[in-house]
This record gives structure tokens, C-alpha cells and sequence, in this order.
């Protein structure tokens, strides 16, 4: 009978390989078109004042809105915009501004979604128990015992042969035949309990990995927006003033 632990375990272990394939089928499938519109607007990029690069986002502006906020529609320059309506937003052409700061609204809800994946990813890996031990130890320990069985089943199969020549009837070869039967058993034992624990750290590193890959393509379309909101950009950009844009954008 399955234990609420083992249940757990393996509800957690089927969520990040779920989440898993998920990740690589997404990320595969909107990554192609990230890219290809961040070649195609980077190349535009030129026409900005200049540029600020940063991997971050700052919170969202202090501000309620543009209007009464000069400065902050004064910095904003072109980006002011991202003011457009959805219905523009979705049918504008690719090369005006307006067009330019959807491309850069529909990769920030791209990585809205990876986001949201990359947190069940995490709430996957809160479910299991963190290993004593990593993989590699464990598959160590898993090596050294299948020699020793491998070494003990061919003692046996000589003291059977032995056995067989003593016409079936030895009490010293019976014995060795029965102490080493026993020491085989708790060895398979020792075996099984040993793969319980390799799948328990596989399953641990597997989903540790899952987050790893996450963060790491949640940081590469950080700088990938950046450089989409600088080729719609007439003046340079910074932390704030992505924010601002994205509070526009009621993306927030």
C-alpha cells in the first residue's frame, strides 16, 4: 500500500517531468519567434538616442498615470505609444512604433506564461525531500554492490558444482551453500533499497534542473526584451522607464 509520502513523492516527480516537456515544447515553439523578431528589431535599434542595458526590471512606476507626469512622458519619448489601443496594438504594422512596441508587448506575455511554468516548477520541487546523497553517490554504492553479488552467485554456482560432485551430500558445502545464500539475499536487499534512494535523487536533480533551465532562458528573454523596446525606443532606456511602458501596456 502506498504511503501519503510515497504518494506525494510521485505526484511531485510526474509534475516536473510534465513540467519538463512542457518547458521544451513551449520554449522551443516561442523562442523561434522571439528570436527572429529581436534579430529583425535589433537591427532597427540604430535609430535610438541610446541604450541602457540592463537583466532586470524595476517595480512598476510610482506614478498613476502620464498626465501630470511631464517627466515622465518627456522620458518616454516615442514609447509614449505603448498609450495605443489593443485594437491598434494587434493590427499594426510590424516596422512603425506602435507596431515595434507589440512585438515587445507579446514577448513580455511569452515570458509571463514561462514565468508562471518556472513557479510550478518550483512548487514541484518544495514537494520533494532533498537527498541525503546525489545521484553519483548513490549509483557508486549501486556499482559496488552488483560486483558483489556478481562475485557471491559465482561462489555459489562452484559450491553447488562442488556439491554435485560430493554426490549431493556434504554438510560443510551445504552450510557455505546456505551462509552464502543468505549474504546474496541481503545483498539484493541492500540492492533494491539502493535504487529506491537512486530514484528518489534522480527525480530531485531532475526537477532542481527544470528551474535551472527556467531562470536561465527567464534571463536570456530578459535581454531580449530590452533590446525589442530600444528599437521602438527614440530615447535611451532604462529600468524605469521599462517599467512605465509596461505599466502601459497593463502588463504590471
Amino acid at each position: 500500500m502506498s504511503t501519503p509520502t510515497k504518494s506525494f513523492r510521485a505526484a511531485a516527480i510526474g509534475v516536473s517531468l510534465t513540467l519538463a516537456t512542457a518547458f521544451a515544447l513551449n520554449l522551443a515553439a516561442s523562442e523561434a519567434a522571439f528570436a527572429k523578431n529581436a534579430k529583425s528589431e535589433s537591427a532597427k535599434s540604430g535609430n535610438a538616442n541610446g541604450h541602457s542595458k540592463s537583466n532586470g526590471k524595476s517595480a512598476p512606476g510610482e506614478g498613476k498615470s502620464n498626465s501630470g507626469n511631464g517627466n515622465s512622458a518627456s522620458k518616454l519619448g516615442a514609447l509614449n505609444a505603448a498609450h495605443a489601443s489593443e485594437n491598434a496594438l494587434l493590427h499594426a504594422d510590424p516596422n512603425s512604433r506602435v507596431g515595434r512596441i507589440a512585438l515587445y508587448r507579446d514577448a513580455v506575455v511569452a515570458t509571463q506564461a514561462i514565468e508562471a511554468d518556472r513557479d510550478a516548477a518550483i512548487a514541484a520541487l518544495g514537494l520533494l525531500e532533498e537527498p541525503a546523497r546525489g545521484s553519483d553517490a548513490v549509483s557508486a554504492d549501486l556499482e559496488l554492490n552488483e560486483i558483489a553479488r556478481s562475485d557471491l552467485e559465482d561462489e555459489i554456482s562452484q559450491l553447488q558444482d562442488a556439491l554435485d560432485l560430493a554426490g549431493g551430500a556434504d554438510p560443510v558445502i551445504e552450510m557455505q551453500l546456505e551462509a552464502a545464500g543468505q549474504q546474496l539475499g541481503l545483498l539484493e536487499g541492500e540492492a533494491q533499497q539502493l535504487q529506491d534512494e537512486l530514484g528518489v535523487a534522480l527525480a530531485y536533480e531532475s526537477a532542481v534542473s527544470v528551474v535551472a533551465d527556467f531562470d536561465a532562458a527567464l534571463a536570456e528573454r530578459a535581454l531580449v526584451e530590452r533590446s525589442l523596446l530600444e528599437a521602438a525606443a527614440n530615447k535611451p532606456v532604462d529600468d524605469l522607464v521599462e517599467s512605465e511602458v509596461l505599466r502601459l501596456l497593463g502588463l504590471d
